[in-house]
């Protein structure tokens, strides 16, 4: 260049890779000498451009990798003639396999899309080239057809398979947006999750030969909803495949450079408007490629795959993105820190520092092409589980259950990081005061409150309005739940436990006890529903407290109706509901009325025995409200239960009448010999409190600070 007196450097090498072109650029700007370059073979191979245009030299040619071969013939032969189908054809990778199929001479291209702006451009820019492609090959005679749908209306896409018939799907639709996909869950399922799965079960009923579902690797051992629901859809093409013999696949890619939403046009856009650059973290890495190569080895995969496979495409090395964005600023004349400053902003919800290709248990193989691999093991890691928690991840989003749909992707995708649901934030809170405390024998454990009226402007003339607010409630969740001391009277008060207690969170009547609504909801068909939310949210708040106390030593106890123990969904719906908590079931007791098992009978042990299956406690509820002598029907099966509950009302008779005392002592001589503990509930006076020391009660239950 000096000897020259070079006043332009045009890099000529288009099958160099990144490494030369970085050193000569970098040469190039040490002398102020501005520096063009060739295109690269992907995009000529993609006819973007022409070999004799010389352009400025770009991100993606500091990026560029060694030349990928490709063996274009062998994909032409698989997809000329055939009948293609692009989700997300409007999409920047559905765009770009759109571009590359109608170079392979295909019978009909349908461009699927569910924004008709984006379908509309690329259709044009499609028909334009056909066009041109026919003014060389007359015999050309593809179709290309625009078709607006979405994903999530089975009937559109089973219409749409009828009408056209597709041999073969490229599916790249999905919502990719991780920090916009966090906020917005239920849109994440059921485009992404609903959305193959209806994809895939279409595809099923019409026969179609082959179906590719494009991949990210944010679906390896995934930190956000986005990543989760891609892995999701991964398993439900490699579940069809499985099942149908059919090659459904998978390509696994990281970030395409240029594509919308990426980091490389937003960095551009913060550099024209002179800065800062914003970068989430100092170390933070990506995998990168160009989306024709991308593509192009969508296309190679599509050839080789037999159904039940994950193709991952190599991406070289991950690349930092404080050096990408370093990069950028030179290239646009600027230096860094002098004329455009680098900001970092931290990590945002559901992102990685670095990102993975492949799962634990995944092991990947060679193909004939050296930039592909193929982990032909990917369908060992199928959740048998896979249906039921479809059903109700999906239900989830319709009911859009942030923290419902986060706890089924964890028990589906082992790799899945639950991430802090906002219910459980104020678990922590809540539960925090509540440990049992050491007794000072110079002063109380515990000081003995009267109940303090809940929701004391309780109306109950206006009944109908008040049911209509309930129904009301029960979607908008505006519940609590309180919890009340379990305390071991004979020891110092020590609390061992907490009974759960449902309250109604009123927006003018204020904090409604269980007792003032529960009936109404019965009435009104809401108590099953609500009776669920209370269990799970018991159950987040039990493995929350579990979770900062690895050895609790308590339990904690629901009240459940007999309403509920005999909807025909109570068990599968309670087993789903400690699998996505995750709880420890040993820690939880459920409350039985003893007027159901004096109703029920047979048909009440029977439930219990399933509900005892499951490992959780059972205590018997109310007890001493019926006659002991039709308790009959309990004493057979008494032992499913691990403790009694004394009715509140005797509890208050209690100081009032003498046959209420022989009522405990009996009631305690039965449960001394059935092995059983004896809670008394709705200790109000320090009377009270001392007559079932002296009766050699256990436990005991009331309102204490």
């Amino acid at each position: 260049m000096r000897s020259l007196n070079a006043k332009r450097v045009v890099i000529a090498m288009p099958s160099a890779g990144s490494v030369v072109i970085r050193e000569i650029v970098q040469l190039c700007r040490e002398h102020n000498i501005p520096t063009s370059t060739l295109p690269s073979i992907h995009e000529m191979i993609s006819s973007e451009v022409d070999l004799r245009q010389v352009r400025d030299v770009k991100i993606e040619d500091l990026l560029r990798r060694d030349v990928i071969s490709a063996d274009l013939e062998s994909v032409t032969l698989h997809l000329r003639g055939k009948r293609v189908l692009v989700t997300g054809a409007g999409g920047s990778i559905g765009s770009e396999i759109c571009r590359q199929v109608l170079q392979c001479c295909p019978k009909e291209l349908v461009l699927m899309g569910h924004g008709e702006n984006s379908v509309f451009l690329i259709e044009q820019e499609l028909k334009q080239t056909l066009h041109e492609l026919q003014s060389v090959q007359a015999d050309r005679l593809t179709q290309v057809t625009a078709l607006i749908a979405d994903l999530k209306d089975y009937c559109r896409l089973d219409d749409a398979f009828q009408r056209f018939k597709p041999d073969v799907v490229f599916h790249a639709a999905a919502h990719k947006h991780v920090p916009l996909m966090e906020l917005n869950s239920p849109e994440a399922i059921t485009n992404n999750v609903l959305g193959t799965q209806n994809l895939v079960d279409v595809a099923l009923s019409h026969q179609t030969q082959r179906l590719i579902m494009i991949s990210t690797d944010k679906a390896v051992n995934p930190s956000s909803v986005m990543g989760a629901s891609k892995r999701m859809g991964e398993l439900i093409v490699l579940r069809a495949a499985q099942r149908h013999q059919v090659q459904f696949g998978i390509v696994r890619f990281g970030n395409v450079l240029g594509s919308r939403g990426s980091v490389v046009p937003t960095l551009k856009r913060q550099i024209e408007r002179g800065g800062p650059v914003t970068i989430t973290h100092p170390e933070v890495t990506r995998y990168f490629m160009t989306i024709p190569e991308a593509v192009h080895l969508v296309l190679q995969a599509t050839v080789m795959s037999q159904g039940s496979e994950i193709f991952m495409l190599k991406m070289g090395c991950p690349v930092k993105i404080i050096d990408l964005a370093q990069d950028l600023i030179r290239l646009s004349g600027y230096e860094v820190g002098k004329d455009i400053e680098i900001v970092f902003t931290g990590l945002r919800p559901g992102e990685k520092l670095h990102e993975e290709l492949l799962l634990q248990d995944e092991t990947y193989e060679p193909t004939t092409n050296e930039n592909l691999l193929v982990v032909k093991n990917a369908s060992i890691q199928i959740p048998r589980q896979l249906d039921q928690g479809l059903k109700t991840l999906i239900e989830a989003a319709f009911e859009n259950d942030d923290g419902m749909i986060r706890l089924c992707l964890k028990q589906l995708i082992p790799g899945f990081n639950l991430k802090s649901v906002p219910h459980m934030v104020a678990t922590h809170q809540s539960l925090q005061p509540l440990k049992s405390r050491k007794t000072n024998k110079n002063e109380p454990s515990l000081k003995l409150l009267q109940p303090t009226p809940l929701g004391s402007h309780f109306n109950p003339t206006n009944i109908s309005e008040l049911a209509n607010e309930l129904s009301q409630a029960r979607v908008s969740q505006d519940f609590k739940v309180l919890y009340q001391p379990i305390l071991l009277l004979q020891k110092d008060y020590l609390v061992t436990g907490f009974e759960a207690l449902l309250h109604w969170q009123h927006p003018q009547q204020g904090l409604m006890q269980s007792s003032q609504f529960i009936s109404m909801a019965d009435r009104n068909k809401c108590i099953h529903s609500i009776g669920l939310w209370g269990i799970r949210e018991v159950c987040l708040q039990l493995h929350a407290l579990e979770t900062l106390h690895p050895h609790p030593t308590f339990t904690i106890s629901v009240n459940v109706s007999s309403s509920q123990i005999l909807h025909p969904d109570w068990i599968s719906r309670i087993s789903q509901i400690f699998q996505d908590t995750q709880v420890n079931v040993s820690r939880l007791c459920f409350e039985i009325p003893e007027q159901f098992i004096v109703r029920e009978g047979e048909r009440a042990i029977a439930v219990l025995l399933k509900m005892k299956g499951l490992g959780v406690r059972l205590l018997l509820d109310n007890f001493g409200f019926s006659p002991l002598k039709q308790l009959s029907p309990l004493m057979d099966w008494v032992h499913i239960f691990d403790g009694l509950k004394i009715d509140r009302s005797r509890i208050h008779e209690l100081s009032q009448n003498a046959d209420n005392l022989d009522f405990f002592q009996t009631a305690l001589d039965l449960s001394k010999s059935w092995g059983l503990d004896m809670i008394a509930t709705g200790i109000e006076s320090p009377q009270q409190l001392t007559q079932l020391k002296n009766l050699q009660c256990k436990y005991g239950q009331g309102y204490f600070s």
